[in-house]
């Protein structure tokens, strides 16, 4: 009897799990989320001290980057302190029109978590794609 009960239960919770599954792969059509930009990657990592920090934006034929603003954050209590900003920085541009950033921040302090955020906007005919991206990481 007892065998037969934890079966049953067994049976009852890989049931609940492959319903949740299914439940969760059911979603509606995905919207993109903008318009004259492909993809957008941004991330941080840290050796020792120093902080290597990239973000990568992917914009459409004709499109411009404009206002772009990248800032290194420490997010240890009891505040959150601004660690590093680059305002309109230098990007390289690739033949497929992905802007490239790369830079380096020394100080940081290993065991501490820092976000690194994107703020920008990609123009083409009129149209605004206005990006606010973050990327949370331990050192």
């Amino acid at each position: 009897m007892k065998k037969a009960k934890y079966f049953l239960l067994a049976c009852l919770m890989m049931f609940s799990i492959c319903a949740n599954s299914a439940s969760a792969a059911s979603v509606d059509t995905v919207q993109p989320l903008w318009d004259n930009t492909y993809d957008v990657y941004i991330g941080h990592v840290a050796d020792g001290t120093t902080a290597h920090c990239y973000v990568d934006i992917g914009i459409r034929d004709g499109a411009v980057l404009k206002n772009v603003s990248i800032r290194l954050i420490c997010m240890e209590p009891p505040t959150a302190e601004l660690v590093q900003e680059w305002s309109d920085p230098e990007m390289t541009v690739d033949s497929l029109g992905t802007h490239s950033f790369y830079d380096t921040v020394e100080g940081v302090v290993p065991g501490y978590g820092y976000r690194l955020v994107l703020q920008c906007e990609v123009w083409r005919n009129g149209v605004c794609d206005s990006i606010s991206q973050y990327c949370d990481a331990e050192y």
